[in-house]
């Protein structure tokens, strides 16, 4: 426990403050990564509106494609490229969204293992001091 003084006039006082700095408190700890998880779905949602800009663009040309007349058999064939395109694009954006999903995963791990070890270290370096 880290014991701070501050002066009032010409006595000193001792404040009791468990987590002085930011560096030893778990509080901002915390905060730091919700605020990294936060920033990778914001990042996230901005990838998944521009995947919708980029398939409603296509779709429009689809329907206006659509509207112009053609034979029988060209109609067909504009439809099955239309739906094996998406399905492609679909999946490449389903995978995008398990890239971020596991980024977020694999960066909380390793902060909360960095800041664990920092912790253990301060808390031993705390223990030999006071012996």
């Amino acid at each position: 426990m880290a014991l701070k003084t501050s002066s009032q006039g010409k006595k000193p006082t001792e404040v009791w403050a468990p987590f002085p700095y930011q560096d030893g408190n778990p509080f901002v700890h915390a905060a730091d990564i919700q605020t990294r998880c936060a920033k990778t779905v914001l990042e996230w949602q901005i990838e998944m509106v521009n995947f919708l800009k980029f398939r409603l663009v296509k779709d429009v040309a689809f329907v206006e494609a659509l509207s112009k007349p053609q034979r029988p058999s060209e109609t067909l064939s504009g439809i099955s490229d239309y739906m094996l395109e998406a399905i492609d694009d679909y999946s490449r954006e389903a995978a995008k969204a398990a890239t971020f999903g596991s980024r977020m995963t694999v960066d909380t791990a390793n902060q909360v293992k960095k800041k664990t070890e920092d912790l253990v270290a301060e808390l031993k370096s705390a223990a030999t001091a006071g012996i």
